[in-house]
């Protein structure tokens, strides 16, 4: 198989999104025209129907309630937003831009959580299409903002003072004490903050805040908006292990690390600290602090693999059933290519490496990531037909594209060649791309279909010269959040 060049990457993102403004805004609800599904079957290019033969994906899954068959998501868009952004910026299509924008308005004036004005975003809550209003599941119907890079300047523009009253108001209401900063990383979307509740965290929730209101800072200058940040900042650095500087994953698990999850909140660290430059000089050296503790604790020099979880105390694996869920066994490694639940997948190290060194340009995290992507066996896993979810696939390719630009080496451009071609067969129907693995019948996405998109077509410019308008990195976990 001939690896795919350049122009054939891009032209297979065009016609992807071609096909997102001719039949992904989808008909239902008042203004549902301007806005994107977060579903569709690439066969009829429609949302589901919800019947047994069109049921859609995750209908009955009552933790991602808001990214239900008919339900669209901002929160799981941005590669689709980049994707347009980049579009018009390489071919000089306005059709692109001005999709983008009528997208970003209409959600941000119409479509907020009437009781708040909070975004209807992430697993609990959604918009729906064709109801046309924000629906809340049955299980869990909260506010929750995942670990990525917000294109917060996207939506100021499109309409600031919505955009300051997410960042300002509804990130606030999950503080729990404002004296010690603890917080919740749920939050009821009627508003209610959650001052004298008990604290239910991760710190990759708390990284997002940070970045957050840094990057509201640098708009507005309001002091306290640095002061938020710094100080959830050294909430998390004071819970760190003082014998071995790792972080436990939150209050319910004090001396366990799960998730990997010191490279997501380094990386929104990092971003933090370069919005705010000299500012934040203090939040780029925790990420480095956390980094290093994870590279000095989490690879197993015998299995060849990184562990799953860690004793923040002993630096030693949690293999088995937790001290805290004995219900929940610990996997020894993370795994590649596969869904493991209540785990997270490699790809995240792989990308939180990438983030890293684009960032900082030192070589120990460009090791961190090839000794990762080394862990996911790419072209193995190709020759074996191995079914790739799109969000892992995404984050793999993302990382190499990103590595290739800052480093200059053309050897993970060659790296990343047989993976598009690989996902470009596999993860499209219909010129859609699709949720991949065993969702592949859907655009979806939650599964990361979007994102795959940005990370092709990031591929794609690159090869071509015009890397400087490639999608960014946005997603520390580098795979479907869990």
């Amino acid at each position: 198989m001939a690896p795919t060049d350049g122009a054939a990457a891009l032209a297979a993102v065009r016609d992807f999104a071609d096909l997102m403004l001719d039949h992904g805004r989808a008909a239902g609800g008042t203004g549902a025209a301007l806005l994107f599904a977060g579903q569709l079957n690439p066969r009829t290019r429609r949302l589901p129907a919800g019947t047994p033969e069109d049921p859609g994906l995750l209908a009955a899954n009552r933790e991602v309630a808001g990214c239900g068959p008919t339900c669209q998501n901002l929160l799981f868009d941005f590669g689709l937003l980049d994707v347009l952004r980049a579009l018009t910026a390489v071919t000089g299509d306005q059709r692109y831009e001005v999709a983008r924008h009528e997208y970003l308005a209409h959600y941000l004036r119409y479509c907020r959580y009437p009781e708040s004005g909070y975004f209807p975003w992430g697993e609990h809550v959604g918009y729906d299409l064709v109801q046309g209003r924000a629906v809340q599941g049955d299980y869990k119907g909260w506010h929750e903002v995942k670990a990525f890079r917000i294109p917060w300047e996207q939506l100021w523009a499109a309409d600031p003072m919505a955009t300051r009253h997410e960042i300002e108001v509804a990130l606030w209401s999950h503080i729990c004490d404002p004296q010690t900063m603890v917080f919740n990383r749920h939050a009821s979307m009627d508003g209610t903050p959650n001052i004298g509740l008990g604290p239910c965290s991760l710190a990759d929730s708390a990284g997002a805040y940070i970045y957050s209101w840094s990057w509201l800072y640098r708009q507005t200058r309001d002091p306290r908006l640095l002061d938020r940040a710094r100080r959830i900042a050294s909430l998390l650095w004071d819970s760190r292990s003082p014998e071995t500087g790792l972080l436990p994953s939150s209050e319910d698990r004090p001396d366990e690390m799960w998730y990997g999850e010191p490279l997501s909140l380094a990386c929104l660290l990092l971003w933090a600290a370069d919005t705010l430059g000299l500012e934040g000089a203090v939040f780029g050296e925790q990420a480095r602090a956390y980094l290093s503790a994870y590279e000095q604790y989490a690879w197993d020099t015998v299995g060849h693999g990184f562990f799953d979880t860690l004793n923040t105390v002993t630096g030693q694996p949690v293999i088995g059933p937790s001290a805290h869920y004995p219900d929940i066994a610990r996997p020894r490694h993370l795994a590649a290519w596969r869904r493991v639940e209540n785990s997270n997948h490699l790809a995240g190290v792989v990308t939180a490496a990438a983030i890293a060194y684009d960032s900082t340009g030192e070589s120990r995290w460009r090791y961190l990531f090839d000794r990762a992507l080394g862990g996911m066996a790419v072209k193995a896993a190709i020759a074996r037909g191995t079914p790739m979810v799109s969000g892992d696939a995404a984050g793999v390719l993302a990382g190499l594209v990103c590595v290739a630009r800052r480093s200059h080496d053309s050897r993970y451009l060659a790296e990343a060649a047989p993976l598009v071609d690989y996902v470009l067969q596999a993860n499209r129907a219909n010129g859609m791309f699709t949720g991949g693995g065993q969702d592949a019948a859907y655009y979806c996405n939650r599964l990361g279909a979007a994102d795959l998109a940005a990370a092709v077509l990031g591929y794609a410019l690159t090869c071509s010269g015009h890397g400087q308008w490639a999608p960014p990195l946005r997603n520390p976990y580098g795979a479907v959040p869990w």
